[in-house]
Formats: C-alpha cells, sequence, structure tokens
C-alpha cells in the first residue's frame, strides 16, 4: 500500500486534486480558496504545492490529498486512495491490495460494505436468472430500460422469500449480528431472535457511495396492493441519507464536463435520463434535498436544473430544495417535464425533446412565480397578501444580490408594486422569521460543518516563529512551555531546543504524524497571512499576541490567589493570607 501512495503521490499534486472541487486563485507561494466545509464569504482555505497540503483556517479541516478527499467525497482511507489512484491512472489490482474478498475480520465499517456488495449480487443474480426475475425483467423491458442500463446500475430484484438473502450472507462468511446492524435483515418482534429478509418482492435500486461501494438500497413494490411503494435501507453506520445523492458515482464527470446537474425525484427518472443521453443526473436517496446533499453538488458545479413532477407536491418539493441551495448560492433552473410527464416516461418517449427542455429550462424563481400566479387571483386584495408571503418565503433565501435584484424587478413588474416596497417585506419577513421559534424538524448539523473558530494566540505564535524564527529571541523568560497545551507544549519545547531554528529542523525531532502536520499547517498559516507583510509590522503583532498570553496567565494566576486567598480566611490563617495579599497586590502593580 505503502508504494501506491507514493506514487499517487507521484504522479499527483494538491493543488490539481483540489481544483476538481474548487476554483483556486494564486496568492503568493500558494492557492487560496472559500473553503469546501463551511460557509464563507472571505477565503481561508490555503493550498500549499510545497508542502502539498491543504487546510482551512476557519473550520480547521484539511491535510494532504488523501485527507482532503476523505473529508470532500465523505469516504475513507480506503475510498480516497480508490479515487486517486483512478485519477493517476493507477490500478489497483497492480498492488498488493485485498480489494474483492470479503473482510469480515476487519473493521464492521468494511463489513457492512462488503455485505451490502454480496447482497446486491444476489439482487442481480435473482433479476437475471430466476424465473420471477425474468417477469421483473419484462416490467423493465416496458419501462423502456435496456439490458445496458440494468447492468450497469446493478438494478436487482428482491424474491418473495423469508430468508433468501439472509442464506446467501450466511454462505459469504457473514454473521447474524453484522446482518441486523446493517439494516438488511428485520424481525417480527424487537425481543425475537428470528430474523427475516427486510427486502421481499421488490425492485431493488442499489445505493453507491462515492466510490462506488454499495451501502444501501431501494426497494420498488412489485405487488399492486404493497406497502410501502418505495422501501429505502435504514441509517447504518455507512448510509446517511441526508448524504448521499444517488448516481452521483456514475454522474459526476458528466457533471463536472456539463457544469451542470439535473436533479430528479426518484430511482427511474434516474436511471432512464441516464440511459438517454443525460448522464448528469442525481436523485436525493429517498429524502428531500439537504444542504449536506447541496454542498455536494457544489464542489461540483454550482449550476443545477430541478426536473421534479409537475403536481403541487413536486412543486413544493423544489420550493424546499431551493431554499437549501441557496445556502451554497447556487443557480438554480426549473424544467417543466414535456407533457406534463415525469422525466422517466419522457425520457422513455421522447428523450430528444426532454435534452431540449433542459437545455431551456427556465430560472427557478420566474418559473415559480408563473405557476404560484396561477393559483391566485392578484386583484384581489387577500389572496394578492397571500401570494406575497409565498413568495417572501422564497426571495428572502436567495443570499446573491445580482440574483435576488433581478427577482425582485420581475416581480415588481407582475404585481405593480414598486421594487422598494418589496424589499420592506422581504426585510419584514426576515425580521418576523427570527423571531419565531425554531422548527422541532430542523436539519441536524453535518459531519462535515466543522465550527468556525479563529487561531488562538499561542497557534499564530508559533506559526510566525516558524516565518520569523529570529523573533524567539525576543520572547524572553514572558511566556514558556506551560503557557501552551497539548501537543503546541511540545512544538514549543522543541522549537527551545533547537534555539529558534528553522521548521524543517524542528520537524526531524518531532516523533508524532499529528504534532508534525500540526507545523506544516501554522507554517502555512503564517505564509498566507504574514509573507507579504513588513517584518516591522510581523514584529509588533507578534510582541501584541505575546503580551495577550502573558496577560490571560496573570488574569489565571490573579483567580487562583484569590480563591486562595479565601480559603485561607475560611481556615483562620491570616500569616498565609498576608502573604497571599502580598502576592496578588504584587501581580497588579506590574
Amino acid at each position: 500500500m505503502a508504494d501506491l501512495v507514493a506514487d499517487i503521490k507521484a504522479r499527483l499534486s494538491i493543488e490539481d486534486v483540489v481544483a476538481n472541487y474548487i476554483p483556486l486563485k494564486r496568492a503568493g507561494r500558494s492557492f487560496k480558496a472559500c473553503c469546501p466545509f463551511h460557509n464563507e464569504k472571505t477565503p481561508s482555505f490555503v493550498v500549499s504545492p510545497e508542502k502539498q497540503i491543504a487546510y482551512c483556517f476557519g473550520c480547521h479541516q484539511g491535510g494532504d490529498m488523501f485527507k482532503f478527499v476523505e473529508q470532500v467525497e465523505n469516504t475513507d482511507f480506503m475510498g480516497a486512495m480508490r479515487i486517486l489512484a483512478d485519477r493517476a491512472g493507477l490500478k489497483l489490482e497492480d498492488y498488493k491490495i485485498e480489494t474483492d474478498k470479503p473482510r469480515i475480520s476487519k473493521s464492521e465499517k468494511e463489513t457492512l460494505i462488503q455485505m451490502h456488495e454480496a447482497a446486491a449480487e444476489y439482487f442481480v443474480d435473482n433479476l437475471w436468472n430466476t424465473e420471477d426475475g425474468k417477469k421483473v425483467m419484462q416490467y423493465l423491458k416496458n419501462r423502456g430500460m435496456t439490458d445496458v442500463i440494468i447492468r450497469h446500475f446493478k438494478v436487482g430484484f428482491a424474491p418473495d422469500n423469508d430468508s433468501g438473502l439472509i442464506d446467501h450472507l450466511v454462505k459469504k462468511g457473514f454473521q447474524k449480528s453484522a446482518m441486523i446492524k446493517s439494516g438488511l435483515v428485520t424481525s417480527k418482534d424487537v425481543s425475537s431472535d428470528k430474523i427475516f429478509d427486510k427486502f421481499r418482492m421488490r425492485l431493488m435500486f442499489p445505493i453507491a457511495d462515492a466510490t462506488g461501494n454499495v451501502i444501501a438500497f431501494g426497494g420498488r413494490a412489485l405487488k399492486d396492493a404493497q406497502e410501502p411503494k418505495y422501501l429505502n435501507s435504514p441509517e447504518t453506520e455507512i448510509y446517511h441519507k441526508g448524504s448521499v445523492l444517488y448516481g452521483l458515482y456514475y454522474a459526476k464527470k458528466a457533471i463536472k464536463d456539463a457544469d451542470e446537474v439535473v436533479v430528479v425525484e426518484g430511482y427511474m427518472d434516474t436511471l432512464m435520463s441516464f440511459q438517454s443521453g443525460i448522464e448528469n443526473v442525481v436523485a436525493s436517496s429517498g429524502t428531500a434535498l439537504t444542504q449536506e446533499h447541496a454542498r455536494m453538488i457544489k464542489r461540483i458545479t454550482s449550476n443545477a436544473v430541478f426536473a421534479f413532477d409537475n403536481d403541487n407536491a413536486g412543486q413544493e418539493a423544489s420550493k424546499r430544495a431551493f431554499i437549501i441551495a441557496q445556502e451554497q448560492e447556487m443557480s438554480i433552473k426549473f424544467l417543466k417535464v414535456p407533457h406534463g410527464k415525469d422525466p422517466a416516461d419522457s425520457a422513455k418517449e421522447n428523450p430528444d425533446e426532454l435534452k431540449a427542455a433542459i437545455k431551456n429550462a427556465k430560472p427557478f424563481l420566474e418559473v415559480f412565480f408563473d405557476n404560484l400566479a396561477g393559483r391566485f387571483d392578484l386583484n384581489d386584495q387577500a389572496q394578492l397578501m397571500e401570494f406575497l408571503r409565498e413568495c417572501m418565503s422564497v426571495l428572502s433565501a436567495v443570499k446573491n444580490n445580482i440574483i435576488q435584484d433581478l427577482a425582485v424587478r420581475s416581480l415588481s413588474a407582475r404585481i405593480n408594486v414598486k421594487e422598494e416596497k418589496i424589499y420592506d417585506e422581504i426585510e419584514r419577513y426576515k425580521s418576523l422569521a427570527l423571531k419565531q421559534p425554531q422548527s422541532k424538524m430542523k436539519e441536524p448539523p453535518s459531519d462535515n460543518g466543522a465550527n468556525v473558530k479563529k487561531m488562538s494566540a499561542e497557534d499564530t505564535i508559533l506559526a510566525i516563529l516558524f516565518l520569523y524564527p529570529e523573533l524567539f529571541s525576543t520572547i524572553d523568560s514572558r511566556i514558556d512551555e506551560n503557557d501552551f497545551e497539548n501537543e503546541l507544549k511540545s512544538l514549543y519545547k522543541t522549537f527551545v531546543t533547537q534555539d529558534g531554528s528553522i521548521t524543517d529542523a524542528i520537524l526531524k525531532n518531532l516523533d508524532s504524524e499529528q504534532e508534525r502536520n500540526r507545523v506544516h499547517f501554522l507554517s502555512l498559516y503564517a505564509e498566507s497571512r504574514y509573507e507579504n507583510i513588513k517584518a516591522e509590522a510581523v514584529r509588533k503583532d507578534f510582541d501584541q499576541l505575546v503580551q495577550h498570553v502573558v496577560s490571560k496567565k496573570m488574569v489565571v494566576k490573579k483567580e487562583e490567589l484569590k480563591k486562595m486567598i479565601k480559603e485561607a480566611d475560611r481556615k483562620g490563617d491570616m500569616g498565609g493570607r498576608e502573604a497571599l495579599l502580598n502576592d496578588l497586590q504584587k501581580l497588579c502593580s506590574k
């Protein structure tokens, strides 16, 4: 594996890897960009070709190219290695890495992935090689699906059997306890040891992660009275539906090439669109579009076309998705599927017409106003007010000033109201919304949404020393290693032993990979912030930071002395109290 990592790093550079996800701008020896892991206006994400790392000094995420891909693709190290090996033109089979055999003794996550891959094989075999499967295959053919697309997306069939999948997994060597955690099985009673196949008599759509591993399933009912119509895998250690877009693994290249994604509602919509040549298509995985979905899309493109159903439910879903997408300042268009059909039927009957409709899709707000106006009598004051309330819920979410301005102009002309009055209503709507209690259905924070925090004074002191080691002599005895925490303490001690030596010398004396990474990040921070600032200004900044640490230390010491004085009072130790008071007075006089 080590050889593969080295070969990948020899063929790829960190700046090229990161540029696949976000636009970079040259800033001295490094590149800068707005962070892909949290929302920000001012770029704090720095990419260093020299150090081969990328790091955000706002949310403190990043690392080398492998760590970056792990975070941006929401995958593990092996997943990142597969992605980067593919980009580097390297084949895993040329290295001594086992990727195909079930690895039951490995981590639970790996076992769950292997189990889902085995389940996908089972469902595919049932579709192609059983009598019942042939009937399901005929259903797919009637829907217009070809053998090529069925195999490409690993579409399968779950027979009407209580334990067919369980028996298959047992033969593969998987344990019952792992099956229960996988969400592939169920029990009729919580206290029962008897388990059953969760998916029975269903058309099976495997859901893949960013590297193509099957991590969940969507199952469509094949009996008329069967409920629910669509049964999806529950959330597991490897599957979080709010963080997975169906079809994204297959669509990423096409999305990049087109600089646009088509977002549909269903599995069949995705497959039939892909088959018709619209390969930049994805669907939310059994849920409404989430903030994490929007972030995943934004890493590839800022442009999306919503191709939801034309009924009221579809329009409401598109409205919610539009509001979510505005957090990422995405450009959204709305597709009216030809002849009122869903994308799957439209792709089957006239794919060229569907492609033309996507190409000519109108800005979302223009279509939204049209659809909304059709539901109200705008000459009736009460209905006009209701119409405006609906408009405000969307307009208030628009973060891009230009997009909002164009929308306000359009609405102003439509209802013959001055633009400034509409802006007043937008601000009033925002103000009222802030006063409302937060909904209990509020989306939970994403794992990728790291807390934004400033660099500490101690962090920045070390960062400057890596760039200007000569400033170490100006510290004197004002601060010492005890003013630093965790690995910062170790870094400072190492710096002391080097007597203000350069970063490379410090790195040689560090045993911990975590400490070495911290040195890289801090020195990168110093370069990005202080590289083009005059030495005099840097020295002044450095002195202020040192004084800040000294002041903070004195505040802590004063509080400790006050507590000790109170304790002396409680014990009646007047001599000790007097000595402590003298110490406090001396400290306050400094």
